[in-house]
Formats: C-alpha cells, structure tokens, sequence
C-alpha cells in the first residue's frame, strides 16, 4: 500500500505505452518491454480493466474468485479494504492473475462498500457504479521475485506485476497490484 498515499509517485506511462528504452523499476530492476511477448506487454501498459482484456485475449468469461480480505488502518486512519482475487478463465479453469488492493472506504459511498465487502462483486463492476472521473497512474512493473516475499503470491514466484493506483475526484482510492505468470502469456 506504499502508493496509496504517496502522491509524488507518477505514472510510467503518461502519454503511450511504449518506450524504447528499458524501464527501470523502483527497486532498481531493469525490464525490456521489448522481449516480453506481445499480451505481456498490453496487461502491463493498459490503463482499461485487465478482466474486460482478458477476456477479449483468451475468449471465455472470466471469474474474479476472493481469496482473501482483511481490514487495515492508513497512515492516517483510514479504514483500508485489503483484497486478494484470482482471475480465472470460467471454461479452462486456467488461473490468469492475482491481484492485491488496497481501497480507502473513507472515500467510497457506503452502499458500495458494503457490495464490495460482500465479496460478491469486483473492483471494476465498483468503478463503473461509481460513474466518476477516474484516472489510473501506472507506478511500478516489474518480476514478483524481487518483490519482500509477503508481496508474491503463491505460485507467482515466476511471474512479472504491475502496480498502479485509481484516482478519482483527484484522490487516490485504490491501488492494486496485479501478477501474471510470464509461462501463460508466451
């Protein structure tokens, strides 16, 4: 949750996503977009929903399934929803994605809240009732190795992740890290 509320972070891809040269991460990895397959590098430039993308790449619904939520305080206690969901492809069973978030309920209608809490609906069905302005800053990609193992999921050791943070209202609301196992998308 070290973006959320660092506002001096800005994204890596303000006006395209491309780059000829590497990217360095904030850990100091260096990641050549160049030599990661064609889908790896549209999950990690999109700035779109990743499901609504997945879907369109693999062809088959896909099912956000809830690993895990939990409650935490902010720097300034807010009241923070840390969640854990896979992506997975409902006709393959194939898993296609983790993601954490971490969502400041402080700055959320508490009808959807409660939604969200539910565990029956997902980040993005939320955005869209929201119907504000939003705006993504993608802070950081890089390979979930050289992430504090806390921060890689199980079996994602092998996998490179994106994080980025929704804005809306010129605040930020969530951020969410999303893993993709490198093996799938080659």
């Amino acid at each position: 949750m070290k973006y959320l509320f660092d506002g001096q972070r800005g994204s890596i891809f303000v006006s395209n996503g491309y780059s000829e040269q590497p990217i360095t991460s904030y850990a100091g990895t260096v990641i050549d977009l160049s030599k990661l397959s064609a889908w790896l590098r549209i999950l990690l430039v999109t700035d779109g929903t990743v499901t609504k993308t997945l879907e369109a790449m693999f062809w088959e619904p896909i099912q956000i399934e809830l690993v895990k939520q939990d409650y935490l305080s902010g720097p300034g206690g807010e009241e923070l929803l840390e969640r854990d969901v896979t992506l997975i492809g409902v006709n393959t069973g194939t898993q296609y994605a983790y993601a954490r978030s971490y969502l400041n309920t402080n700055l959320m209608p508490d009808n959807l809240v409660a939604a969200l809490k539910s565990g029956e609906r997902g980040i993005g069905w939320l955005l869209r009732q929201m119907s504000t302005e939003q705006y993504r800053d993608i802070v950081e990609i890089g390979y979930s190795n050289t992430l504090a193992k806390r921060d890689v999921p199980a079996g994602y050791e092998s996998a490179i992740f994106r994080t980025y943070c929704i804005n809306v209202g010129g605040r930020r609301l969530m951020q969410i890290s999303e893993h993709f196992p490198v093996d799938l998308y080659l």
